[in-house]
This record gives C-alpha cells, sequence and structure tokens, in this order.
C-alpha cells in the first residue's frame, strides 16, 4: 500500500533530488544582482551607514550561541554534593561570572545529575528492600524506620488497640 500501480502517470510528485520551483526562482532573481548589492552595502559601510555595518559583520562574524564556562564545581556523588553545587553555581551567577543563561543550562546538568542518583538510590533501596528471597536482610530491617515510616505508625497504633 501507498505506492501507485505501474502505469500511472498522475501523481508520480517531483522527482527525487529535484528543487522546487519557487526556490528555483528566487535563487535565479537573487543571482542577477547579488554582486552588485555586495558592493553596495560594503560601500555604505564603509561610509559609516550603521546598518550597512551590521550586516556586513553578521557575515562576516556571527554572533556566537554559547561559551565555555569554568566553574570549580565540588564532586557531585550525593545529594548533600549536589547542593554545594548548586550553591557554588548561585554564587558564581551573583557574583556576575557567568550569565543567566549559563546558569540556566549548567542547572538542567545538575537536575539531571540529581535524576541520575535518585535513580541509583531507588535501585539501592529496592535491592536492600527485597534481598534475595524478596525479603529485607536481617542487617537492614533496622533501616525499615526510614523506608517505611508510616508502616512503624500503623504498627503502634494496631498495638495499641491489641492493649485495649
Amino acid at each position: 500500500m501507498g505506492k501507485f500501480e505501474d502505469g500511472n502517470t498522475y501523481g508520480k510528485g517531483r522527482i527525487k533530488g529535484s528543487r522546487n520551483q519557487s526556490t528555483l526562482w528566487l535563487d535565479a532573481l537573487g543571482a542577477e544582482d547579488v554582486e552588485v548589492v555586495i558592493q553596495a552595502v560594503k560601500k555604505k559601510a564603509k561610509k559609516g551607514d550603521l546598518r550597512a555595518c551590521a550586516i556586513v559583520l553578521a557575515r562576516v562574524w556571527p554572533s556566537r550561541r554559547s561559551r565555555a564556562i569554568e566553574i570549580d564545581l565540588p564532586a557531585i556523588g550525593d545529594s548533600a554534593g549536589l547542593m554545594k553545587a548548586q550553591d557554588v553555581l548561585v554564587q558564581s551567577l551573583a557574583q556576575g561570572e557567568i550569565t543567566p543563561d549559563e546558569a540556566s543550562s549548567v542547572s538542567n546538568l545538575l537536575e539531571n545529575q540529581r535524576r541520575a542518583i535518585e535513580l541509583h538510590d531507588y535501585g539501592v533501596r529496592l535491592d536492600r528492600l527485597e534481598g534475595k528471597d524478596g525479603d529485607p536482610p536481617a542487617e537492614d530491617k533496622k533501616d525499615d524506620d526510614r523506608f517505611f515510616p508510616m508502616a512503624n505508625l500503623v504498627e503502634a497504633v494496631d498495638s495499641n488497640k491489641d492493649k485495649t
């Protein structure tokens, strides 16, 4: 499906690699006087026309999209390191060492690192909770409070019901 039967002369479309007719027409129109236009803009720029200067400079010296920045960030292996890195980033921005756009870009990288740390921590937590046979290993049972604080509350309420 999607192909026409052999012999169909309608709807074959444009030949592969051919250019649009309007593009060809505009290219031909521009090719006629392009040298004259460039010379005219160049003359005006030399005479001090600032708009002509901007046109010439935009072609010769395009604006940079971004620059390399150096920030001495601490190691980011856990959430504490991530907080320190974010603090250094904010200080660099406040002191004018980096622009707000640069700070935003680095902050996005730090956010991606936070997600990676979080994912790793969830994996470690899940491995601890499941253990080999699905039960938490004996040495990690004391960490259940950290993983399931509400479970202890429910157990306490249940134990109080039994006493009454």
